[in-house]
Parts: C-alpha cells; structure tokens; sequence
C-alpha cells in the first residue's frame, strides 16, 4: 500500500508536468526539460535509485496513455504522428488529435519506440525522456551525448514557409510535450493521488 506521503510526491510530481506543458504550450518550449525530469523521477530505476512508482509498488500494476501506434515503424527516416503534426508555422505536438489512443502497461509505454530519425536510429520515450533528463539540463549537463540524441538537438529536418528555410532543433521537445499529454490524461495514474 502506498503511504500518503507517496501520494503527495505523485501529485507534486504530475503538477509539475501539467504547470510545464502549461508554459510550453506559452511558447517556453523548453520547459520540456522540466517535463522529462519528472518523469524520470516517476518512472525510471537504477541500481542507484528508485522511482516512485516502483516505491509505489504500482509500476506493474497501472496502464499510461499512448497516442502512438503499436505497429512497427518504417526502418527509413520518419516523423511519426503520434508525435506531432505539421502547422503553418511549422511543427507542434499532436496532443489530443492522434488517432491512435488506448490504454498500456507502464513498461510498454516506456520502451515503445515512438521515432525512426534514420537506419539504426530508434527512439523510445526512455530513451528520449532520459537524455533529456540526464544530459540536457534536467539533472546533469553532458557536452558528450550519443550521436542518436545529437539529432534530435541539432536537427535532422527542415521546415521551409514561404522563402525561408529553418532547421528544426530540439525535436525531442515537442516529443517529450506530447508525453506529458499523455501522462496527465493517464487515469489509472491520476487515480493514484486520491
């Protein structure tokens, strides 16, 4: 059983993504950083540390949202859109427009590979989530990240309107936005903090 101390960090823990995605979808789009880092804190173990599900004893037990496809994604370049949808001023998380939403275990949502950026170059929320968390602000500031990540920072697809021409950078963040969409629409977590 979960101690209501438990319940307060979750709760503490999901506000902070909702006031993030808040601010993100203000145009602090970096508050995605924000984002990852509580949900490395709710989902990810170590042999050093333990989520606080895992605490929770519920990692097992509960089903998060996805807005993602369970069919495998092409091995070639691909932008998936359970992840975001081309506008007018360019790309944005597809939030609650996807046509793929239902209901899986906590593991799965976790590992599900949710981007294709090139041959060999497979994205799960994880790994995005942790990168994000581990070496681009939320919890630590690495210079030497993995050239998989590198992509997702630097760009590996341009968005041209009009005559203009621009590089879409940080990638992982209309990502790691669109988790947190699914996330504080997961109601067998949300559930957890009555």
């Amino acid at each position: 059983m979960h101690t209501q101390e438990q319940k307060i960090h979750l709760s503490r823990q999901l506000d902070f993504i909702t006031r993030s995605c808040e601010s993100y979808d203000s145009g602090f789009h970096d508050e995605a950083i924000r984002i990852a880092q509580s949900m490395r804190v709710l989902f990810h173990d170590t042999r050093n540390s333990t989520s606080l599900l895992s605490l929770m004893q519920k990692k097992s037990d509960i089903r998060l949202l996805t807005t993602c496809s369970t069919a495998p994604l092409p091995a070639g370049l691909a932008i998936m859109d359970c992840v975001s949808i081309m506008t007018m001023n360019g790309m944005k998380p597809c939030l609650s427009t996807s046509r793929f939403t239902r209901e899986v275990p906590i593991i799965d949502w976790w590992e599900q590979v949710v981007l294709v950026t090139g041959p060999k170059q497979k994205h799960s929320r994880k790994s995005i989530i942790l990168a994000t968390a581990n070496k681009d602000g939320g919890s630590h500031i690495d210079g030497n990240i993995t050239p998989k990540f590198k992509i997702l920072k630097d760009g590996f697809w341009t968005f041209e309107k009009g005559n203009i021409s621009e590089e879409l950078t940080d990638y992982h963040f209309i990502g790691i936005r669109q988790f947190g969409y699914e996330i504080i629409n997961s109601h067998e977590l949300t559930a957890l903090t009555i």
